[in-house]
């Protein structure tokens, strides 16, 4: 009995602090700007050698993995400041389904409901960027929300809804 009250109340405890973090304001914070440089020029090598701007890929790569990539890049470009690689967003293949409002998600993540998720977040990133920087970031939440409800309506009630 003591096991369930403590288990209960370390939830109660955690559910009260995740809120005040949510409802605490967003301060951008110093970054290191050693750490940054050096994020950079490794950036751009990675770009250099493996980006494909006739596939809209990363050589190599999968869709996930290039959304990894496009959501990395994202978040550095936004602690930088810079808009280094803000040319790929468009021309990528996630941007160019995102940029389709007639884009099949379902086709596309062929029931990879994880890679789907990766996908929304560099779709989320992308947008984040283009809001930063006076763009218009409605494509790619448009694109997120489509494919965040299709993977949504996937869920079930077995181990969680993962099934």
């Amino acid at each position: 009995m003591f096991h369930l009250f403590r288990s209960s109340a370390v939830f109660v405890f955690l559910g009260l602090t995740s809120a005040a973090v949510i409802r605490a304001p967003l301060e951008k914070r110093d970054q290191c700007q050693s750490t940054l440089n050096t994020a950079t020029k490794v950036a751009h090598s990675f770009v250099d050698h493996y980006f494909n701007s006739g596939t809209g890929g990363f050589n190599g790569g999968s869709l996930w993995t290039d959304a990894n990539a496009m959501e990395d890049l994202g978040n550095l470009m936004l602690a930088t400041g810079s808009s280094d690689f803000g040319y790929m967003q468009d021309i990528s293949t996630i941007g160019k389904l995102a940029l389709d409002p007639n884009t099949n998600w379902p086709n596309v993540v062929a029931g990879s409901n994880d890679d789907a998720g990766w996908i929304v977040l560099a779709l989320w990133k992308i947008a984040d960027y283009k809001g930063a920087r006076g763009g218009n970031p409605q494509p790619y939440l448009n694109a997120a929300q489509q494919l965040y409800s299709y993977i949504a309506g996937q869920w079930d009630g077995i181990c969680g809804g993962g099934g």
